[in-house]
């Protein structure tokens, strides 16, 4: 049907990307290079389609079930993989089309189970990287999925960085045991019920390690937005290696959990801020 839309396209004097776009429909592969019109035309529809796809089951609770998937919505979330890791262009999360998709339906009078679709599609998702990526570590896929931040397994090319930077840093020991400190410490606070704010006050945390660390987090922020960014693992690496021997010095000589409360969640804040730095690059 892709391939005759086109050809009544073109008959109707319709654009050449837009034939083109409408031929490829249901051929992925058969897009044209992304770089030229008629392939991001054709990525476009692609996506939309895929998007309207899975917005329209999910929301219905017609998600896939062990080996059966009658609607395809197992291969829609492949095709939505492989356009992102083909497409330079795809670089945010997917959760904002999806729920685009969503509102369009609810515009039309369709009151779909917006939740249960963002569940049911989280799952796809999980289920589809470990079918496409299954070379690699299981405990590598899992800390690049992030997988206690739901909606992380929507931004492919983020988890595919994460897969890179984990490939270069993973085989390190000491990285990854102090890397873990300050996450297992977060996590622990925050399972406790403590809230933890996302402001450091550096004159309430009363450790010169804490102060250096501090400094070194504001340092490395740029560093490390700048090479998300440009998705360049190398540099990554580069902008978290220094960490390293500022947080071993911090967890050597400061008690984080300090008995005067405004010195404990000044330094919690602290490690915090430490925690998203580290997690750009994974699930240590």
């Amino acid at each position: 049907q892709g391939v005759i839309g086109g050809e009544y396209a073109r008959r109707e004097g319709e654009h050449e990307a837009v034939c083109h776009a409408i031929s490829v429909q249901y051929s992925p592969a058969k897009a044209a290079a992304p770089e030229t019109e008629a392939g991001r035309v054709a990525r476009c529809v692609i996506l939309a389609d895929q998007l309207d796809k899975l917005a329209g089951y999910l929301g219905l609770g017609l998600a896939p079930s062990g080996s059966s998937d009658p609607f395809g919505l197992r291969r829609a979330v492949t095709i939505l993989l492989d356009v992102a890791w083909g497409w330079g262009a795809v670089r945010r999360s997917y959760r904002e089309a999806i729920e685009q998709a969503l509102a369009i339906y609810a515009q039309q009078g369709h009151a779909l189970d917006a939740e249960a679709c963002l569940q049911a599609l989280r799952e796809v998702f999980q289920g589809r990287y470990k079918a496409l990526l299954a070379d690699e570590r299981y405990d590598a896929l899992d800390a690049a999925l992030l997988l206690d931040a739901p909606d992380a397994v929507f931004e492919p090319r983020a988890v595919q960085l994460r897969l890179r930077v984990l490939d270069r840093m993973a085989q390190d020991v000491a990285w990854v045991q102090t890397a873990t400190r300050p996450l297992n410490l977060v996590g622990s606070a925050v399972k406790k019920g403590i809230a933890i704010t996302d402001t450091v006050d550096a004159s309430k945390l009363e450790s010169e390690s804490g102060s250096k660390l501090w400094e070194q987090v504001q340092a490395a922020t740029p560093a490390v937005q700048q090479a998300l960014d440009a998705e360049d693992a190398a540099a990554l690496e580069s902008a978290l290696r220094p960490l390293q021997s500022v947080i071993h010095d911090f967890f050597e000589t400061t008690m984080v959990m300090a008995e005067d409360e405004q010195v404990r969640l000044a330094r919690l804040a602290l490690l915090r801020k430490v925690t998203a730095l580290l997690r750009v690059g994974g699930d240590w």
